[in-house]
């Protein structure tokens, strides 16, 4: 298992198929539209709070969560309970309740 970091993204690679020739590229994405568009993942996952929408990656929605303790405020002005029931949603995260003014509005 290999984890990645690029700015506030962290991707967990189990296995070597992400690395393998045909898999598929990471491609950024503005809109979960723009990815279905482009065929590539479900869901346009951002920065943990960059709900403008700018710089997001392609990426599928996991099949299922965990809940976890960990409130968690969605871009779209829910609240979820942890980072994976948001992105389960296609929703990426504004901020956690748990962090300085980070209660959900």
């Amino acid at each position: 298992m290999r984890v990645l970091r690029a700015g506030l993204f962290a991707v967990v690679v189990l296995g070597a198929e992400a690395c393998t020739p045909g898999a598929p590229p990471i491609t950024p994405c503005t809109s979960n539209e723009a990815c279905a568009e482009a065929g590539v993942g479900d869901f346009c996952q951002f920065r943990v709070g960059d709900c403008a929408g700018d710089s997001g990656m392609c990426v599928n929605r996991p099949s299922r969560c965990v809940a976890t303790p960990r409130t968690t405020c969605g871009c779209n002005g829910g609240v979820f309970t942890g980072g994976c029931a948001a992105a389960l949603e296609g929703v990426s995260v504004q901020r956690y309740a748990d962090e300085p003014n980070g209660q959900c509005p």
